[in-house]
């Protein structure tokens, strides 16, 4: 059964350059990926500091409207939730608001946005 977004991860990880994406990265992107539910977004992607002689990375996904993972975010999935380490911090408690107001049909944000992308910038001691 498939637990967190390590699992797509794991797919494409070996895959990966080490110039690209170091074993520090990989493990920072791991911990990371462990937070959220697999079901969560089907795309995701990295961004790498070309030339830069510390291979780090920063990971993206993309949540769509009327999506899972909206409601996910949202508190509002009967199959899968946010970790309870994420749903303990005051930023991702305002992050549920955001997409509980989304998840309104007929509401503002629910007809004029159609995906928000999540982004999150890695420095040697993020994702830790």
């Amino acid at each position: 059964m498939k637990q967190s977004l390590i699992d797509h991860f794991d797919i494409i990880s070996t895959r990966i350059s080490p110039t690209l994406l170091g074993p520090g990265a990989v493990r920072s992107v791991k911990k990371l990926c462990s937070l959220f539910p697999y079901d969560i977004t089907g795309d995701f992607g990295f961004e790498s500091r070309l030339g830069d002689p510390l291979p780090a990375c920063d990971l993206s996904m993309q949540i769509r409207n009327g999506s899972e993972g909206g409601n996910i975010l949202a508190g509002k999935s009967h199959v899968s939730s946010l970790s309870p380490t994420l749903l303990r911090e005051p930023l991702w408690q305002k992050m549920g608001a955001l997409f509980t107001a989304w998840s309104v049909p007929g509401g503002i944000l629910a007809e004029k946005v159609d995906s928000f992308w999540l982004e999150f910038d890695h420095t040697d001691n993020s994702f830790n």
